[in-house]
């Protein structure tokens, strides 16, 4: 491994019963480690994975997969037991990607509850991936974002889950610096921007 710029994770990736421990480095490796400090595996993707890894369930089975951002503008999506890449993954964007992906069940044109990724690219970009056809909308904010994106959901009860199509009661966030963007998928798509220069954006 290179130079370590973001946070390391924990998580029985194997599903031996133990704690792993994953880490990206600055030049594109992803390594998981076992609780007594042996290699379970090491992979090359493509670039610094500048603030840290995604961890979650993408494929209904309960397996851990691993998402990797990188600088290089690529979503890298890993399996958890073996490092390699899931398909269609690799998805790529226009631009740098400095923030940790958001993993969040939405709700596709057809009605369906599938798991999506949404990540902040330095193209001005929001990525909303399907995390099992890799298919992307874009949201345009028009601004570099450092931070994840954040959602949660304003439903009532625990069956009103995040939707990004339709009517929906989801809120997500992008976070520019110290400003906040709120996307509200109730109705037609909007976003607030604030990029922190004092000018605010309404999309």
């Amino acid at each position: 491994m290179n130079e370590i710029q973001a946070a390391l994770v924990t998580a029985d990736v194997d599903g031996d019963g133990f704690l792993e421990i994953l880490a990206a480095d600055a030049v594109g490796s992803v390594a998981a480690w076992g609780h007594r400090g042996s290699s379970v595996w090491e992979v090359q993707t493509s670039g610094l994975c500048a603030q840290g890894l995604t961890l979650a369930a993408l494929h209904g089975d309960g397996a851990l997969q691993v998402v990797v951002p990188t600088t290089a503008g690529l979503v890298h999506v890993l399996d958890g037991r073996t490092g390699r890449e899931a398909r269609p993954f690799p998805v790529r964007t226009e631009g740098q990607i400095l923030a940790a992906a958001l993993a969040v069940p939405l709700l596709t044109a057809r009605g369906a509850l599938e798991p999506h990724l949404v990540v902040s690219s330095f193209d001005g970009f929001v990525y909303v991936v399907n995390a099992r056809t890799g298919c992307a909308h874009r949201l345009d904010v028009g601004e570099h974002a450092y931070t994840q994106v954040r959602g949660r959901c304003e439903g009532p009860g625990t069956a009103a889950l995040p939707r990004y199509y339709g009517h929906t009661m989801a809120l997500l966030w992008l976070c520019c610096g110290p400003a906040m963007a709120r996307l509200s998928c109730c109705g037609p798509p909007m976003a607030v921007l604030w990029p922190g220069h004092g000018h605010g954006y309404l999309l």
